[in-house]
C-alpha cells in the first residue's frame, strides 16, 4: 500500500495481478495527476483501507481476486462509503455479470485489456463529477480505440 493525502482526491486501486497495479499506479504518478494513490492486492485489503485512512474518493477495482471477490467489496464499499465513486475494471463482462454489478450500484466498468490512456481519461472524469448520479440507464459507449466503457446508473 502507498500513502494517500487527506487533502486531495484519493484513489484506491485494487487488482491481484501486482504487475498490472504497479503499472497502473506508477502511470497515474507519471502523468502528473494532481491525486493520492493507494493501491491493495486484494478486495479485504482494499476494504480495510476505507476504515483506515483518509477518505477515498474514487476505487478502482478487478472482480475477479482472492479473499474477497469484487462484487463483495463493492456491495460492502456500497452499503457503508455510498458517495465513493467506482470504476470497475475486468477481463469480460457477461449478462450475469452485468445483472450483479447494476444490482450493487451506479458505476463505470471498462473491460480489460484498456488502454492506459482512456482508462487515465475515465479516472480524472471520474474524480470531476459529484458524488452522487441522477437516476438513468445502463448503456454501452464505445470509446477511442476500441475500449468498451459500460455505465451502470
Amino acid at each position: 500500500m502507498n500513502a494517500i493525502d487527506a487533502y486531495r482526491k484519493n484513489i484506491l486501486l485494487v487488482d491481484d495481478e501486482k504487475s498490472f497495479l504497479l503499472s497502473l499506479s506508477e502511470g497515474l504518478r507519471d502523468s502528473g495527476a494532481e491525486y493520492g494513490i493507494l493501491t491493495a492486492e486484494n478486495g479485504r485489503v482494499a476494504f480495510e483501507a476505507f476504515w483506515a485512512g483518509p477518505r477515498i474518493d474514487l476505487l478502482v477495482t478487478d472482480l475477479k481476486m482472492p479473499e474477497m471477490n469484487g462484487l463483495e467489496l463493492l456491495t460492502r464499499v456500497k452499503k457503508d462509503f455510498p458517495r465513493t465513486r467506482v470504476i470497475v475494471l475486468t477481463a469480460f463482462i457477461t449478462p450475469e455479470i452485468e445483472r450483479d454489478l447494476k444490482a450493487i450500484g451506479d458505476f463505470a466498468c471498462i473491460e480489460k485489456p484498456a488502454e492506459f490512456e482512456d482508462l487515465r481519461q475515465r479516472i480524472m472524469d471520474e474524480l470531476r463529477l459529484p458524488s452522487t448520479r441522477d437516476e438513468g440507464t445502463f448503456g454501452i459507449k464505445e470509446e477511442s480505440g476500441g475500449a468498451q466503457i459500460f455505465i451502470f446508473n
